[in-house]
């Protein structure tokens, strides 16, 4: 057995966002079950927060690649974890 170099360690040192995805989701139900919402509204909030998490967890994955593409990754989950905050806080019409 041999010890692994930095960059094997790098190559399988990021995951693919599962955590991530897991406590996206959580966070995004939980915020709508907390406001109220219908079963539609949680399940939604759910699957972008699981989305948001999953790209988080991408953009810190040494799988992602390069700079810029770390870069795109990161703003996609921002802009999946605003999304789910507003469908878990928008108010009935």
């Amino acid at each position: 057995m041999r010890e692994l170099t930095g960059q094997e360690i790098n190559n399988v040192g990021g995951g693919i966002g599962v955590i991530g995805a897991t406590i996206g989701a959580a966070v995004g139900m939980g915020g709508a079950i907390v406001n109220g919402k219908g079963i539609g509204d949680v399940l939604v909030a759910g699957l972008l927060g699981g989305l948001g998490g999953f790209a988080g967890g991408m953009a810190g994955s040494a799988a992602a690649g390069g700079f810029f593409v770390r870069m795109g990754w990161g703003i996609r989950s921002v802009g999946l974890g605003v999304a789910s905050g507003e469908v878990a806080s928008q108010s009935e019409s």
